[in-house]
């Protein structure tokens, strides 16, 4: 089974100062499976507000991110002349 690996950063969400790093060695049969898994670790941080993540394959290739800015955010849009 493929090794896959997740990086996330996250910040209390009660406001208090700090933020947290955590890594995590994920197994699944495929990048589809590690991606559903990666997201529910995501999902599952008690009391963290998740504001990166970065899925990596066994080769260091990012499959999947997400960052908090740019969901908070609606993308940056300049008129063209």
């Amino acid at each position: 089974m493929p090794a896959y690996h997740l990086r996330r950063t996250l910040e209390h969400a009660d406001g208090r100062c700090g933020l947290a790093f955590a890594s995590d060695r994920l197994e699944a049969d495929d990048a589809e499976a590690a991606i559903r898994r990666a997201r529910d670790l995501c999902r599952a941080a008690a009391n963290m507000l998740l504001t990166g993540a970065v899925l990596t394959d066994s080769l260091g290739r990012i499959l999947w991110s997400f960052t908090l800015a740019l969901a908070r955010e609606p993308l940056c849009v300049r008129p063209t002349s």
